[in-house]
C-alpha cells in the first residue's frame, strides 16, 4: 500500500466514522437501544461504505479497503470513548460481531468499485447505504419489557447443611473475584447480611435490598430482590462514564437457594431469575447468563473453602 492510498484510507475512515458517529450516538445516549442494529447494521454498512470512499479515484483490493475499515472503526471506538459515550467493558462485548459483520461488509463493498458506472452514480449507492443505519437509529427504541431468565447454578459441597447455611445468611467477605468481568468492573456480590427478613447483599457497584419470602432453617432461603444498583462500573481512560444504562437495562427479580443433604454432604442449588433490556436478546443471553452463573459460584467458591477446611 502507498503513502498516498495511506493517506486516502486515513482520511475516508475519519471520514466515514465522523457520518456513524451520529447514528451511534443516537443509539447510546437517547433511544438507549443495544440491539440488532447496532450489533450488525453499523459495522455491515461501514465495511460497505468505507472501500468505495477510499476507492473513489483508484480500485482497491479487499486488504486495503479492509485496513480502511479497520482505521474507521479504530476511530469510531475513539470517538465512544473521548466522548464518555461508553467504556470499554461493553464495547468488549460487541467486538466479537462486529468484527465479522465488517469483513462481510467490506467483501461486499469493495467489489462495488468494479461497476461498470460512473463515479457519481456508484456514491449515489454508498450514500443510499450510509443512510440506512441512520433511518434505523432514528426508528429504534428502548425494547419494551423485560427479557426475563432463570438460571440455575448447582454444587456439592462435602460439608452438612447445617454448617453450610449461616454462610447463606451471612458472610463478612466473599473474597476477590475470579472471573475476569468481575475483575473488569462488572457488578458482583461481596457480602452478605440478614436481619429477620430483611436480607442485602452488598455488591460492588452498591448495596442490593431483598425481602425474604420463604425461610425453612438449613433447608431454603428465597427471596424478593428490591432494588438492583449499576450494572457495571466502566472503565474509560479519559474519564467517568455516566451512562444511563448502566442503572436501567439489568434487574435482578428473585433469588431461591435451596440445601439438600447428599452424599453425607450437601447439594446446594442457586436460582436467580433477572431481566434485561439491551435489545438483541439472543446474543446478550450468552454474556447474561453467564455472568448470572459466575454470580453464583462466587458465593459457592467462598462456602465450599470455608466449611471444608473447618
Amino acid at each position: 500500500m502507498n503513502r498516498r492510498l495511506i493517506q486516502t484510507g486515513v482520511s475516508s475512515g475519519f471520514f466515514s466514522a465522523a457520518l456513524f458517529a451520529l447514528p451511534i450516538y443516537f443509539s447510546l445516549n437517547v433511544s438507549q437501544n443495544y440491539g440488532w442494529w447496532l450489533l450488525v447494521g453499523v459495522p455491515f454498512f461501514l465495511g460497505i461504505v468505507v472501500p468505495n470512499l477510499l476507492g473513489t479515484e483508484r480500485k482497491v483490493s479487499h486488504n486495503e479497503a479492509f485496513g480502511a475499515a479497520m482505521v474507521a472503526v479504530g476511530t469510531i471506538l475513539l470517538i465512544i470513548l473521548a466522548f464518555l459515550w461508553e467504556g470499554i467493558i461493553c464495547l468488549v462485548m460487541v467486538a466479537g460481531p462486529a468484527l465479522v459483520l465488517l469483513m462481510i461488509g467490506v467483501a461486499i463493498g469493495q467489489p462495488i468499485q468494479h461497476w461498470r458506472v460512473d463515479r457519481n452514480r456508484r456514491m449515489s449507492v454508498t450514500w443510499a447505504v450510509l443512510a440506512i443505519p441512520m433511518v434505523l437509529a432514528a426508528l429504534s427504541g428502548e425494547p419494551n419489557g423485560w427479557d426475563r431468565r432463570s438460571v440455575k447454578t448447582e454444587v456439592w459441597i462435602d460439608a452438612p447443611a447445617e454448617k453450610v447455611w449461616p454462610l447463606v445468611l451471612n458472610c463478612e467477605s466473599f473474597g476477590p473475584p475470579k472471573f475476569w468481568l468481575f475483575r473488569a468492573g462488572v457488578a458482583h456480590p461481596v457480602g452478605t447480611r440478614t436481619d429477620g427478613n430483611d436480607r442485602n447483599c452488598m455488591l460492588s457497584t452498591g448495596q442490593m435490598p431483598e425481602r425474604i419470602t420463604r425461610r425453612v432453617e438449613n433447608r431454603r432461603l428465597r427471596f424478593q430482590v428490591l432494588k438492583t444498583p449499576a450494572a457495571l462500573r466502566e472503565l474509560n481512560p479519559f474519564g467517568a462514564v455516566q451512562a444511563h444504562h448502566d442503572e436501567s437495562v439489568y434487574r435482578s427479580f428473585t433469588g431461591d437457594w435451596q440445601l439438600i443433604p447428599e452424599r453425607g454432604g450437601t447439594r446446594v442449588v442457586a436460582t436467580s431469575v433477572y431481566g434485561h433490556r439491551l435489545g438483541a436478546n439472543e446474543y446478550w443471553r450468552l454474556w447474561t447468563d453467564e455472568i448470572v452463573h459466575q454470580v453464583h459460584w462466587q458465593v459457592f467458591d467462598h462456602i465450599k473453602e470455608t466449611v471444608e477446611r473447618q
